[in-house]
């Protein structure tokens, strides 16, 4: 599948004018071996360096308030002005004066637009409300669409807003950012060249931030992988233990996931500890997020593992993981307790355990657990499991059903045998 086209992003502001006057005219610098671009609009020196490299931009937007110096844009034209430019340069003027131009009138400036070069030119007024970028970005923003966005004459807080406005946009239209630019205009003298900076760190950044969520929500190791690709962090052998981590948790392996976590942290420990780039903090978080997601390092026993995990997942409402993680650690710990084999299954260790409890509560509420982990997992059915989406429909119901499970599990990490529980 071809990636979508690109579209650049500028922001049209207010400006202080002398008599006559309107931005200032200044060559802008791409690149250290040029060519230069001279403009008294940053957005349109960047569309002029940006059409002619190998990914350029089909679409331009421009973004402003109704009392935004619309009119401004005549500069864009040479000396030889096309017919009626004139006049609708005086009606913007006259209607920013007066309270605020029209949507219609921007409308009207797409001849103009065709005859500078860019037929896809889209002129928008955001929304004065605090949410305004986040409105109007979306309504002229394709679907998978990706931005360069241009900040140079943005003003006060909007750089910020559209950043913000970008990154909820990745998650709705799957926007992407592919560079911010941002045209220096105090960076040197006046008068001299501006080298134009690109801030493809933050870019990138926001691009990644989706996958940085999946990592910290679900523990989408597969995710992680990406990112450590995309950072260069790690070896591909570091990369391949990622994803044989997630394989392993998406396919409801609970314990061979807990001790593929064990092998995974034994391969991250040489990664180095945060510091003075973006790399290594993003790359000790995920180190530090697979040692979460596991339970624990390599020597914690597995069922504690189990159990640490079935307690985050629940604290997140992740019911399905936590009743999968739940159930084997009291399989492994049920097992032990009666000097049986580790693997032995429910229906071998239930009738043992039944000879031993005074209280059935106790082995009921093992079997409805084992039987909602079995229907939820495989659509098994029989016995409890029928009812198990009934039981599934009411969120507090399993809520408290796991919470009792876990503070027995608990107790039963404790030392305390399951026969011995009274509630």
């Amino acid at each position: 599948m071809l990636p979508m086209p690109r579209t650049l992003v500028s922001f049209l502001g207010r400006f202080q004018r002398p008599e006559g006057g309107g931005y200032e005219r200044v060559v802008y610098r791409f690149r250290p071996d040029g060519p230069d671009v001279e403009s008294e609009f940053f957005g349109w020196a960047a569309w002029q360096h940006l059409v002619k490299l190998e990914d350029p931009p089909t679409q331009w937007v421009i973004l402003g308030t109704p009392t935004s110096h619309w009119d401004c844009l005549f500069t864009l034209f040479s000396a030889d002005l096309p017919d009626g430019l004139g006049q609708w340069s005086d009606r913007a003027a006259q209607e920013i004066a007066t309270g605020g131009i029209a949507q219609e009138t921007l409308d009207d400036f797409s001849p103009f637009a065709r005859e500078l070069g860019v037929p896809a030119l889209r002129l928008k007024i955001m929304p004065m409300e605090s949410d305004g970028a986040f409105v109007a970005l979306h309504q002229v923003l394709d679907e998978d669409a990706r931005v360069i966005l241009d900040i140079t004459h943005a003003f006060r807080a909007l750089p910020a807003l559209a950043l913000l406005a970008l990154g909820g946009l990745r998650w709705i239209k799957g926007v992407r950012i592919d560079d911010v630019l941002y045209g220096n205009l105090e960076g040197s003298p006046r008068g001299h060249v501006k080298d134009v900076v690109s801030l493809q760190g933050a870019a990138r950044v926001a691009e990644l931030a989706p996958s940085l969520a999946r990592i910290a929500v679900v523990d989408d190791f597969e995710e992680a992988e990406t990112v450590c690709k995309e950072l260069g962090i790690g070896s591909v052998q570091d990369r391949l233990e990622l994803r044989r981590q997630s394989i392993l948790s998406a396919m409801l392996y609970p314990q061979e996931a807990v001790a593929q976590a064990g092998r995974l942290w034994q391969s991250l420990g040489n990664w180095p500890a945060a510091g003075g780039t973006m790399a290594s903090v993003i790359g000790d978080w995920i180190r530090r997020a697979t040692e979460a997601a596991g339970g624990g390092r390599g020597g914690i026993a597995i069922e504690r593992r189990l159990v640490l995990q079935a307690e985050k997942f629940l604290a997140r409402r992740d019911y399905l993981r936590c009743m999968l993680q739940l159930n084997e650690a009291n399989r492994i710990m049920l097992a032990r307790q009666l000097n049986m084999d580790s693997r032995a299954k429910f229906k071998e260790l239930l009738p043992e355990l039944e000879q031993k409890l005074p209280n059935e509560n106790v082995q009921c509420d093992m079997s409805v657990l084992n039987q909602l982990r079995n229907h939820t997992a495989h659509g098994a059915g029989g016995g409890v499991g029928e009812d198990a989406a009934i039981f599934l429909r009411e969120p507090e119901r399993i809520r408290r059903f796991l919470d009792k499970m876990l503070t027995r599990a608990h107790a039963a990490l404790g030392g305390t045998m399951f026969w011995e529980m009274r509630s």
